[in-house]
């Protein structure tokens, strides 16, 4: 039987007790049966503990590995802004590229989030009673670690952005100065 089991069975013993006439309430019990009671309570209760500590232990391993999938989300994206700006073909592939990254990133955390909510289920399942008031915790750090993994890559996308201008004025100033060049040699020419 579980605690709250016991406790009830405790309760509805003394309810069905029998009172003695003009006690003020006292009753009549079975001494064995309480006792009997009581020796399954300090039995049980240990275990209730037990069960409190695993959830509280799977709760820290969920956060534990939504934090660093999340990490692992930004240092990708990271990664994959850095290969963008020194590949030679940046000006052409760089928004293309910035919109494939963010919709992977938004894939990745919707796949690390869709995850954290099935083992936080999981974990509900098998010690429901428990692990109802961590859900939601394990939930909205998930969110947060998304979010700011969003931020990241958004910060990503404005500085792969800002590069591709800053190309394309170089590439401006160069093909201007080459012009000149040209301009004075065919002057010098003729």
């Amino acid at each position: 039987m579980s605690f709250k089991e016991l406790i009830d069975e405790l309760e509805e013993i003394i309810e069905d007790a029998g009172s003695i006439p003009l006690s003020g309430g006292k009753a009549i019990i079975n001494k064995e049966e309480i006792f009997g009671i009581i020796e399954q309570v300090r039995l049980t209760y240990p275990e209730d503990l037990k069960q409190a500590e695993y959830v509280r232990k799977e709760r820290d391993r969920i956060l534990a590995d939504a934090e660093k999938e999340a990490r692992m989300l930004t240092d990708e994206a990271k990664n994959k802004v850095a290969k963008m700006v020194d590949d030679s073909e940046i000006v052409r592939l760089a928004k293309q590229k910035a919109s494939e990254i963010i919709e992977e990133a938004q894939n990745m955390g919707n796949d690390i989030y869709n995850r954290a909510v099935e083992q936080a289920n999981l974990a509900k399942e098998e010690r429901k009673a428990d692990i109802d008031r961590y859900q939601d915790e394990v939930l909205s750090y998930v969110v947060s670690m998304l979010q700011k993994a969003e931020t990241s890559t958004e910060q990503s996308v404005a500085t792969v952005s800002k590069a591709i201008d800053d190309l394309n004025k170089q590439y401006d100033l160069v093909r201007n100065i080459y012009e000149k060049i040209a301009q004075s040699r065919m002057n010098m020419l003729k």
